[in-house]
């Protein structure tokens, strides 16, 4: 039992500790102490083992425990040891990491997005022109059916495109969650 325990303790539960005591019995979160009951069971039972879990009845800190057996000499279990280490502020760190990975993925698919605005915008540009230039020549030329025909094919192939690259804009939409 270090000074550091002994500070965790009282900080975390209210609690004064010292060698010889049980430890269950100073553990006041009914939660915090089902789990180390069963921790230390699995080492009474011969498990050496490792948790990562979040106790205490004020900060909830982050604490990884090696859980060992204690043998004697005829290599009988008398008894178990816990050592825990507050890990805490790696677990921010990490909390904090995957945070930011979070938003840099989200800045991507922005940028991603950004691009294929741009590209669209692009197409449907030159569809509009396609589309207002056959239009424009439908409207300046005589009643030629071979002109007309052609005129109007060529806006419905415009339109075609357009509806098209509608379509991929929706699939993307239906892809990326932005």
């Amino acid at each position: 039992c270090n000074t550091a325990h002994k500070k965790a303790m009282l900080h975390e539960y209210g609690k004064h500790v010292d060698i010889g005591m049980n430890l269950l019995d100073c553990i006041t979160n009914d939660d915090d102490r089902r789990r180390a009951k069963i921790d230390y069971d699995r080492a009474l039972a011969g498990e050496s083992h490792i948790t990562i879990e979040q106790s205490g009845e004020l900060d909830r800190n982050y604490y990884e425990t090696r859980y060992n057996p204690i043998f004697n000499d005829r290599h009988e279990i008398i008894g178990a040891t816990a050592f825990s280490s507050d890990i805490s502020e790696r677990k921010r760190a990490e909390e904090e990491k995957k945070s930011l990975e979070a938003e840099l993925q989200q800045a991507q698919k922005l940028e991603s997005l950004g691009t294929l605005a741009s590209g669209i915008a692009h197409d449907f540009n030159n569809i509009l022109g396609i589309i207002l230039g056959h239009a424009a020549l439908l409207e300046g030329s005589p009643a030629d059916r071979k002109s007309i025909k052609r005129n109007t094919e060529a806006i419905t192939t415009a339109g075609m495109r357009g509806t098209g690259l509608v379509k991929q804009m929706l699939t993307f939409a239906r892809k990326t969650d932005v």
